[in-house]
């Protein structure tokens, strides 16, 4: 009789799977969740023209869980760990972008698409949603300077009159 009403009470609520397996013998639980990577990249920024390191420079991931990004420090190096939940062969994108402007010399942002592969692998998946880490070290990015055009500056035109 107590089981009854439990079973009337949660179907008013909405719960009428639950009411139904009110026993609660479950042998294979649901799960719920997203398969995910944990990625990690190391490296260095520099200027394509000269070689010299560029400070604060944001990286970034594509699809990160945490929109986690970082930025390169005064020798132009980077560590970014990120978890995804998206996992491709072709590899992953990452952004290097000038968010500083002209602080730092004004560089075009790039887009990197990254491949990992098993020899990259640092911890091994549980089995289910976590499918493992995976650590790249050997990231060199060379970014350009925005190229000055005469249109940055405008000249005041004159009237005609």
């Amino acid at each position: 009789m107590k089981n009854r009403l439990y079973r009337w009470t949660l179907s008013l609520l909405g719960f009428s799977t639950v009411a139904c397996s009110l026993d609660l013998n479950i042998e294979d639980p649901v799960m719920y969740g997203v398969p995910s990577v944990k990625l990690t990249i190391k490296g260095q920024v520099t200027d394509a023209e000269t070689g010299k390191a560029i400070p604060g420079i944001q990286v970034s991931l594509d699809h990160a869980f945490d929109d986690s990004d970082t930025r390169t420090n005064n020798q132009g190096e980077f560590i970014l760990t990120s978890r995804i939940d998206r996992w491709d062969a072709n590899g992953v994108v990452y952004r290097f972008s000038d968010v500083d402007g002209a602080q730092n010399g004004a560089y075009t942002d790039r887009e990197l698409p990254l491949v990992f592969s098993e020899a990259n692998q640092t911890e091994k998946g549980d089995g289910s949603w976590y499918n493992g880490a995976f650590e790249r070290d050997d990231i060199e990015v060379a970014l350009r300077k925005v190229a000055s055009t005469d249109t940055a500056e405008e000249t005041p035109r004159k009237k005609n009159s």
